[in-house]
């Protein structure tokens, strides 16, 4: 999940209260235009986030770039008839869950399927550790229909009766970080109750995310988007150089979206001492890790315009919390560095430019590259190429009665950006993944 708290932790006061004001302007607005449940029959056409994947898909392009899983180790007896039960019971109350995407006079389409089951594709092995990656590759491997569906997928590899991995998929273009953590979450709970032999104890949804996009579609013009537009368009609009890090091999002419993972850990005493900083200087610990990775992407480069992409929940209204579906958004942060700048003086440049990205954080990232008409170059991604995500102590897995479960690593097999650094927060220290 991607914690906003984790982005504006240490602020002062002052930064604070102004960032409420700003943000409270906003809500105000989005306000006006109520999230509602549409009429039934209503055609339910895809959000802004949703129609640049169906796009780029449609090209032939992700090459499994959009495709997020969880892996769960569970040790102790799972009652798979039950297990069946519940992801059943998730994909009724998630409308998401059984959503698949058509083409209607050359646009992308919402199609919800009332009536969807989410067959558990079950495996046997001798030895769980042996098989595991093998078994996750293979999963991992097999592409999604948007046309036909489903783009939510269970399987689960065991090892006798109390040593099992369950594995689920979804494509981001119905998912974030945010709704696997939620779908861990009340998996958890309608299974407990099903072996209780209880019903789900959650109640029911008032909206559903095809309502979010109508709302989304309906809310985002006029004085609010130009307003926002206005923003990100002067921000953005004169960096022109992409970033160009010093690499190995030369970059091909198309994006081939290939990745591999290197993990590491940054102790706890550093750690400690990078909180207590950010403490001192009245920023985040976000902004203070953004300011010394745009510090080395710089040096790599020998660039001093950088450019680094983040996500925000996107999640600003109450009902959207507890829904499946792919909310996330994205900002830039901008600096411009020189070589008579301190790290201070590029610090107090990012707290600055992430609060107003905050303040304008409703704009979907592609209305921004529509507004810009960078130059097509199918080897890059657009605006920024770098990918930095700071995650909050704590990892979401599974709450199963008498069953111990932890979240596995999964390393990913593609990207969209050239360099991703994911952070998390930890009792040990930061860890990391490059």
């Amino acid at each position: 999940m991607i914690d906003f708290s984790a982005q504006i932790g240490a602020m002062s006061s002052d930064e604070l209260s102004a960032l409420g004001k700003r943000l409270s302007n906003a809500q105000n607005s989005a306000n006006d235009a109520r999230l509602s449940a549409r009429d039934p029959g209503t055609l339910v056409p895809l959000s802004y986030g949703q129609e640049r994947l169906w796009f780029v898909e449609q090209m032939g392009l992700a090459k499994g770039a959009f495709d997020l899983s969880a892996v769960l180790h569970l040790d102790g007896e799972i009652d798979v008839s039950i297990l069946q039960r519940s992801l059943d019971e998730l994909v009724r109350r998630h409308e998401a869950l059984r959503t698949c995407f058509e083409t209607v006079e050359g646009r992308g389409i919402q199609v919800i399927t009332q009536n969807m089951e989410c067959p558990l594709d079950l495996q046997e092995c001798e030895n769980l550790d042996t098989a595991l990656d093998q078994w996750v590759e293979s999963q991992a491997k097999k592409p999604y229909d948007l046309a036909a569906g489903p783009m939510f997928r269970t399987a689960m590899l065991r090892a006798g009766a109390r040593k099992s991995a369950l594995m689920l998929m979804m494509h981001h273009i119905i998912s974030d970080g945010w709704s696997i953590d939620l779908l861990l979450k009340e998996l958890s709970i309608i299974y407990t109750a099903f072996v209780q032999g209880q019903p789900s104890p959650l109640p029911a949804l008032s909206i559903q995310y095809g309502d979010y996009a109508l709302w989304q579609r309906q809310w985002l013009q006029g004085e609010e988007l130009n307003r926002q537009l206005e923003y990100w368009t002067s921000k953005l609009g004169s960096a022109s150089e992409a970033l160009d890090l010093p690499t190995d091999k030369p970059r091909p002419s198309t994006a081939s979206y290939r990745a591999a993972s290197w993990h590491f850990t940054i102790p706890q005493a550093l750690s400690s001492a990078l909180v207590q900083f950010s403490r001192q200087e009245g920023a985040s610990l976000f902004m203070v890790l953004m300011a010394a990775y745009q510090t080395l992407l710089s040096r790599w480069s020998g660039q001093d315009d950088i450019l680094v992409g983040t996500p925000i929940a996107g999640r600003r209204q109450r009902e959207l919390e507890e829904l499946i579906g792919f909310f996330v958004n994205t900002l830039v942060i901008r600096s411009e560095l020189s070589e008579t700048m301190s790290f201070r003086d590029l610090l107090a440049n990012v707290r600055a430019t992430a609060l107003d990205a905050y303040a304008n954080q409703d704009l979907p990232f592609e209305k921004i590259v529509e507004a810009l008409r960078p130059v097509r170059d199918l080897s890059r991604h657009a605006i920024f190429q770098v990918w930095f995500v700071l995650e909050k102590m704590g990892q979401a897995t599974l709450d199963f009665p008498n069953i111990k479960s932890s979240q596995a690593p999964v390393d990913l097999a593609a990207t969209l950006f050239d360099l991703t650094l994911s952070l998390r927060e930890t009792s040990e220290g930061l860890t990391g993944t490059f």
